[in-house]
């Protein structure tokens, strides 16, 4: 018998040992105008900086389709300019332990990718992201921004871009902390970053179209409130049970299908989902599938 993956995935507030076991910060409810990002994250400059506009911060329309969201530039000061200056946003401490794999995606954009450095993503068992060089390194800070999927580039300076970074290689590290950090220019020009929607989720964006033996040869879409499912070939009959996700991981819709050598078309009522991509799984006592959904 193969083994079955089993998709389970905590949101909201959730903790164990005191650390949070996921994230789904939005920002539309903790990031509040006039505060340096959102409830429960933290942000600093390595290097003083006399004005608190040189941080991170939060505004009620700096967001993702005009929600609140978090930006930095390091652009303050009569008459205004833009800073050298460092500022990192730091996430609640987390425990990532319990999940076999897991991610995070975010959506990011700049007013201009060659003005000050390109945002950095860290993580890190300390939450300064202050980096250990010792012997005993027990808090090294790990740069993952050349391994974000997509990398950061043209793409966020025309407009918001969903970015995601593989944290399983560092699950085991209790607590884990996000790091996202900003070099900014120096002079009378240069680049805002904003930065919404950090969500850890479970389902890979370069997931493989079908996986699967028995259930394979499956078309599936969505239109009109509705999952349509086509299977061609001999599948193995039975009962499979579907889960559907959303990229960040959270269930939308769950039913059975009983699979049968006279039928090949299945319709589900109730999908109502805003057009976009979905990820579908398929699975039975012996077996399971997963596949991109796209909903229209």
């Amino acid at each position: 018998m193969r083994k079955i993956i089993l998709f389970t995935l905590l949101f909201g507030i959730e903790f164990a040992n005191g650390q949070s076991t996921s994230l789904n910060e939005n920002m539309n409810t903790n990031c509040i105008a006039g505060y340096n990002g959102p409830l429960g994250w933290t942000t600093y400059n390595p290097i003083s900086t006399p004005d608190p506009q040189g941080k991170w911060k939060c505004d009620p329309s700096y967001g993702r389709d005009g929600s609140p969201g978090v930006s930095c530039s390091g652009y303050y000061g009569s008459p205004g300019t833009f800073h050298l200056d460092t500022s990192v946003l730091v996430s609640p401490a987390l425990d990532l332990s319990h999940y076999e794999t897991i991610y995070v995606n975010f959506d990011t954009k700049t007013t201009n990718i060659n003005l000050g450095a390109k945002m950095e993503f860290l993580v890190s068992s300390d939450s300064t992201m202050n980096a250990d060089t010792g012997v005993h390194d027990t808090a090294a800070v790990y740069n993952k921004t050349t391994s974000l999927m997509p990398l950061f580039g043209s793409g966020d300076e025309s407009g918001w871009v969903t970015h995601q970074a593989d944290l399983t290689p560092y699950k085991h590290v209790v607590p884990l902390y996000l790091g996202f950090r900003y070099i900014s220019a120096n002079g009378t020009v240069g680049s805002r970053w904003y930065l919404d929607n950090v969500m850890t989720t479970i389902v890979p964006n370069n997931i493989n179209d079908v996986k699967g033996l028995s259930i394979n040869n499956v078309k599936a879409g969505i239109s009109d409130g509705s999952l349509h499912i086509s299977i061609a070939g001999n599948p193995q009959t039975g009962n499979y049970d579907l889960q559907l996700f959303d990229l960040n991981g959270r269930k939308l819709f769950t039913d059975r299908m009983a699979v049968s050598a006279a039928n090949r078309e299945y319709h589900f009522n109730g999908v109502n989902v805003t057009p976009g991509i979905y990820v579908l799984s398929m699975s039975n006592a012996s077996d399971f599938a997963t596949m991109r959904v796209v909903a229209w």
